[in-house]
Formats: structure tokens, sequence, C-alpha cells
């Protein structure tokens, strides 16, 4: 893993703004096109499983995910490869929704994209839903898994370029 790769930085980055809420910074460091896509696919989170690629709408998701949550980023391992990083996680989230308090552990792989310029273009978070949690919300599992195959291939594809050990 290289230290210095600018994705990896970003990630660090982020996970800081995540700690001490600050929301203008963690802002700023999107290109004006990024996306979120956390999680990949049709969620609660994101109904439509189209991302959040805009400035208003990447403001909305911190709003509504990020300013209300005490999250714990724990990152167990890292992938680098040119302008992007893949982090093996486990998220201990506690949230406050309408007064009570929720808690999740979510373990998954965070890929972090930038330009050349130093800026997000791309934040994805492969992880794979359980299924009650998919039929409860009446989302179709068929509609996540190719994204998740997809995001699969994508890791395996960033680790094959780090040397072996």
């Amino acid at each position: 893993m290289n230290e210095n790769n600018v994705a990896y930085q970003m990630s660090l980055r982020s996970r800081e703004c995540l700690k001490t809420k600050d929301k203008a910074r963690w802002l700023a460091m999107w290109a004006e096109d990024g996306i979120i896509e956390d999680p990949i696919g049709p969620t609660i989170l994101d109904p439509d499983g189209k991302g959040h690629s805009t400035p208003a709408a990447r403001e909305a998701f911190y709003d509504r995910n990020i300013a209300n949550a005490d999250i714990e980023y724990i990152i167990h391992q890292t992938y680098t490869a040119y302008l992007e990083c893949a982090n093996i996680v486990t998220l201990n989230v506690l949230m406050n929704v309408n007064g009570k308090q929720y808690s999740q552990q979510v373990n998954g792989v965070f890929t972090y994209s930038c330009n050349e310029a130093g800026k997000l273009t791309a934040m994805q978070l492969a992880v794979t839903l359980g299924v009650p949690l998919n039929s409860r919300f009446g989302y179709n599992r068929s509609r996540i898994q190719p994204k998740l195959v997809t995001a699969a291939g994508r890791m395996r594809e960033l680790a094959s370029l780090v040397p072996a050990h």
C-alpha cells in the first residue's frame, strides 16, 4: 500500500471529517461531479440506486446520514492503485432518529477515486445487505446483486495491481 496515494489520503480525511463533524471540509473534498454510492445499489438510503452526484445531493446525504450519527470507521486493510484506493472496513454506527438511538455494524469495502486535482470523483461502499432488510423495504435483490458483483470485480482488479509481499 502506498500511504501517499491521494485517494487513500482522501479516505483518511473523510474519516476524520466523520469523527469531527466537519461538514464544510467533507463537502470541499469533492469534485463538482463526484458521486457517492453508499451503499452501491438500491437501498433505503438511495431507493433508485443512482447515487448522490451533485453538490446539493452530497450535502443532503451528509445531513441525513452523517450529521446525526456517530460513526467509527475502522480500516482493516487498504489497497492503492494510481488515483484509487479500496479500504476493507468496519463501520460502527450510532444514529439518532426521531429521538431514538439505533446502532448498526457494517462490514464492507469502501472505494475512493480521485481526479488529477486530488478531488474525490467517487466513493462507493460494496456491502452485502441482508435479504430480510431488502425484503422488508421492498427492494429486489436481483437489482442489487449485479452492482455488488461489479464492485467485487473492481476490488479484485485493484487488488491485482498490488505487488505480492
